[in-house]
């Protein structure tokens, strides 16, 4: 039972991470696209907007998903280090989840409504 936790846990790290390198690669693509593209400096920074926001996106999911397999790690080894531990990783990945979250919202509400 442990080994399949363990297991879970390894995939759940290697989804997430390959949702964060995902978010990368769109991310430069996008960045890379929007350098070299001749449109004018409101559209450059629109642009640039939701390339940030589409990142965060993909980082947030990424950390929420690196927070499940954290517990599940804790959940086989049930040591007051380990609580610790899970502790302190749980509050960091919250707290730039939050922040994330939050210039995820504030960026999303300064793009222009599409008709």
């Amino acid at each position: 039972m442990l080994n399949m936790l363990g297991l879970l846990s390894t995939f759940i790290n290697l989804v997430a991470t390959g949702i964060m390198l995902i978010g990368f690669i769109k991310a430069i693509v996008g960045y890379l696209k929007f350098e070299f593209s001749q449109t004018s400096m409101m559209e450059n920074q629109l642009t640039l907007q939701m390339i940030r926001c589409q990142l965060g996106s993909y980082l947030l999911f990424g950390l929420e998903l690196m927070i499940v397999a954290d517990i599940i790690d804790t959940m086989m080894e049930r040591s007051i280090e380990e609580l610790i531990y899970l502790a302190s990783i749980i509050v960091i990945r919250t707290l730039m989840g939050y922040f994330l979250g939050k210039e995820i919202h504030e960026l999303a509400e300064m793009q222009p409504e599409k008709t």
